[in-house]
């Protein structure tokens, strides 16, 4: 069964090949494989390759320079984004980065989270206090939070309630700060945007190269070539190859 699925593909391979060679050669048998064309048919083939070589390297050219566009395009887009999103994260900073969290509390950049309730940092008053069964961190408005003994050691419960009052300090320069750096964030956009020139130049670099190759001596003489090397062809089987 083995053998037999060789052989198939062997003589698929051979007409495959056969048929290929008669329609790069037109005009029959002869032209195609006897020797008395031997000389036209390297003629053709070699006028067939000097433009596909070329063609190729054009071709590799253009997509070279394709991708520099798309790559300059992307990295403008990416950093409008990056500036936009610098803007939003500036004027709506909701409640920010995850910092820590002890029990029922979690700090964020910009709010403490207490089960459901979120608590604005700026201007926050916290303190903590210790009775013998328990560790409370009292926050102004009434609510306090208390860590049991055994579960929560002080040293927990006092450095939380630090990092607490260091983001609340963080938050107090923010909301002071946070208008002139809405401004500049404002400003940086507008220049990320108008900044385009990487892929102007880019997209010059690909138009001017377009033509360049439009008007390559080399292409128009390998075409030149290849189409006195067809007509030679058809002078002589009378009938017409491809290019």
């Amino acid at each position: 069964m083995a053998a037999m699925v060789w052989v198939l593909l062997v003589l698929a391979g051979c007409a495959g090949y056969v048929g290929h060679r008669l329609y790069s050669y037109p005009g029959g048998w002869a032209y195609a494989f006897g020797g008395a064309y031997a000389r036209d048919r390297q003629d053709l083939a070699a006028a067939r390759r000097r433009l596909r070589g070329l063609e190729r390297e054009a071709r590799r050219e253009l997509s070279d320079a394709k991708g520099h566009v798309r790559g300059e395009e992307s990295r403008h887009r990416e950093r409008i984004r990056t500036a936009e999103q610098r803007l939003r994260e500036l004027r709506h900073p909701g409640r920010g980065e995850l910092l820590e969290s002890l029990g029922e509390l979690k700090l964020h950049q910009h709010q403490l989270r207490s089960g459901a309730r979120d608590i604005q940092l700026a201007g926050l008053h916290i303190s903590y206090e210790q009775s013998p069964g328990e560790f409370t961190i009292q926050i102004r408005g009434g609510l306090r939070v208390s860590y049991k003994r055994g579960q929560y050691t002080e040293a927990d419960v006092r450095r939380f309630a630090g990092r607490i009052e260091d983001a609340v300090t963080h938050e107090n320069d923010f909301r002071k700060q946070r208008r002139s750096l809405i401004a500049e964030a404002e400003a940086e956009l507008r220049r990320v945007r108008a900044d385009t020139a990487p892929k102007d130049s880019a997209r010059s670099q690909l138009v001017q190269l377009t033509e360049r190759q439009r008007q390559d001596k080399r292409l128009v003489a390998a075409r030149a070539e290849l189409e006195a090397a067809c007509e030679r062809w058809y002078g002589t089987s009378g009938h017409r190859p491809t290019g």
